[in-house]
């Protein structure tokens, strides 16, 4: 920053000698004081160095104070304003005794020659001794100029000049202290102006770092949510998103730079939700590899609703849950179920006994009549087929409890092919087996997990046909296992080990309709049938701890997977 100062021809300037205004008409005398440019230039000079304020304003005054051939002694002193205690506080000084720094250390606003300065608010020159000076005081002068240094009216800084004792006023001298006041006060002004600047640097430094710290903790956040996050345009381009919605809709592809209808194929009806109501909806979607992903989703606007620039759509994988949910479903309507088929069974067992008894009476009393013998007897062969499908609903609706105890499930399985075997070689089917001989023990009662295995052969051998295949394998996972697996086994306890059983066939398969309703009670694709075999396994492994699911898929076959618990913890 530079400074050109001038005189202007004919202004005037006004000073004070002795507390009395003088009036300097004329600029053209400035001039003609020796050396006044390179003083005026020095000093700029100085003004213009990287300095604090004191630092400047002692340069600037000690080399003014300096220049004997102007008159000056080499003494002088700067006052700092305190606008609390309303009192002038010397700051700097140069030549001062110690008694005078004392006497100098607060002048009160308007008692001293500084004090009187201060209202004032002009340079003034003073011939007589300061009023809180001693008598007996010695010094070298008393003459001195005090010149104020103005912030708009605002005195901020006091400089007093000590000058030799045969000097008398000169016109000059008082333009250039007053050009070297207004000189000091553009200086303040500069260094007010770049102080300023340098709060609002360290403010605008302070508040990028802090809100770059803000960003990266909410980016944090953002990032550490096990809900998904995706920020769309206008036109559903992906402008940004977080690690859980890329784990959630990574079957489908990558998220970065990609478009949301486009990535999922239209499946997420994401645009016909109205963001006003703040509902949660679900949609199931099916990815290229054929599995079905369920979400949870809400969208919020990114601004007002009007003007929105896009959308920002907050999602959650709830498959686990929707799984949950079903087999919740499920269990709640096998129960029901079995307490109206025990009721039912309860009640028609009783007068099933009666017309049978009835009926053989009549067998037993009917003299020659080959009809009547032979309408009794079928009689009776209904009411046993009636009470054999009875006793199925009595097993399904109250299972026999079961006597859990460790079990190695080679030995059930040896113990239940021989039963099928017969039949496996009259309709010429294939049964591999590949049972590991380490397997852990299951927990379970070996004899209703037979009568289960027996169960789920015989459907497999009636979907196979003949010169079918059947594979029965097993496998032992790991606590470790299932809880890296959770997605493919919601429902198991990740803190036990687990024996997995699968038994598949390259049979007829079933539609997903059929799939969903296999364990159901009273549902079969059977000509003949009751409906209750697989709803009577359900239970039973219900009852042993075990869990069963089931894979089909139309002309490639079926797989049932049973999942036993061990004697081995985690």
């Amino acid at each position: 920053m530079f400074f050109i100062l001038t005189a202007m021809p004919g202004a005037t300037t006004e000073t004070m000698l002795n507390g009395r205004d003088l009036d300097l008409t004329g600029a053209d005398a400035i001039l003609a004081l020796p050396g006044f440019s390179s003083i005026i230039h020095e000093v700029l000079d100085i003004a213009l160095r990287p300095l604090v304020y004191a630092e400047q304003l002692e340069h600037i005054i000690g080399y003014l104070a300096n220049q004997e051939h102007l008159g000056f002694s080499g003494h002088w002193g700067v006052f700092g304003v305190d606008m609390g205690d309303e009192c002038l506080r010397l700051s700097l000084c140069s030549g001062f005794l110690a008694t005078q720094r004392d006497i100098c250390a607060k002048v009160p606003f308007g008692v001293c020659h500084c004090g009187q300065t201060f209202y004032r608010r002009k340079p003034t020159f003073f011939s007589d001794k300061p009023p809180q000076r001693l008598h007996d005081e010695a010094t070298a002068a008393d003459t001195h100029y005090c010149l104020p240094v103005m912030h708009g009216e605002q005195v901020i800084t006091l400089v007093i000049l000590y000058m030799r004792p045969d000097w008398r006023p000169v016109p000059t001298t008082h333009i250039l202290l007053e050009t070297i006041s207004r000189v000091l006060a553009l200086v303040f002004d500069r260094r007010a102006m770049d102080q300023q600047l340098i709060e609002l640097v360290n403010d605008l430094r302070d508040t990028v770092v802090r809100l770059r710290g803000e960003k990266a903790f909410s980016e944090s956040i953002i990032q550490g949510l096990d809900q998904g996050l995706i920020v769309v345009d206008s036109l559903g381009k992906i402008e940004k998103h977080n690690a859980a919605a890329a784990r959630i809709l990574g079957s489908f592809g990558l998220l970065s730079d990609g478009n949301l209808d486009e990535l999922l194929q239209g499946q997420l009806p994401w645009r016909e939700a109205n963001p006003d109501d703040g509902k949660e909806r679900e949609c199931s979607l099916v990815t290229a590899q054929g599995e079905h992903i369920c979400l949870r989703y809400c969208l919020s606007p990114r601004g007002d609703r009007e003007e929105a620039q896009g959308w920002i759509l907050s999602l959650a994988d709830i498959t686990e849950l929707c799984f949950v949910r079903k087999e919740m479903e499920k269990m709640n309507r096998l129960s029901t179920v079995a307490e109206i088929a025990a009721a039912v069974a309860h009640e028609v067992r009783n007068p099933l006994a009666g017309i049978k008894i009835m009926a053989q009476s009549i067998e037993e009393e009917a003299e020659s009549s080959d009809t009547q013998k032979e309408c009794s007897r079928r009689i009776v062969r209904q009411v046993d087929r009636l009470n054999e499908l009875l006793t199925e609903f009595f097993s399904y609706a109250r299972p026999r409890q079961a006597h859990k105890r460790p079990a190695s499930l080679a030995t059930i399985i040896a113990e239940t092919t021989p039963l099928i075997s017969a039949t496996l070689f009259m309709k010429s089917i294939r049964l591999v087996c590949r049972i590991p001989d380490d397997l852990p023990d299951i927990i379970a009662d070996s004899n209703q997990v037979q009568q289960v295995l027996l169960n789920i052969l015989l459907n497999a051998m009636d979907a196979v046909g003949e010169r079918g295949v059947i594979s029965l394998t097993a496998q032992h996972l790991t606590a470790a296992e299932i809880g890296g697996r959770k997605k493919d086994f919601p429902t198991l306890q990740a803190a036990c080990d687990f024996v997995m059983l699968r038994c598949a066939d390259n049979g007829r398969g079933m539609s997903p309709a059929v799939m969903d309703k296999v364990f159901e009670p009273f549902f079969t694709t059977k000509k003949s049938g009751t409906g209750l075999g697989m709803s009577i396994v359900y239970r039973t492994l219900l009852e042993n701890d075990a869990q069963i699911t089931v894979e089909s898929q139309e002309g490639e076959g079926s797989a049932f997977t049973i999942f036993f618990q061990t004697n081995m913890t985690a």
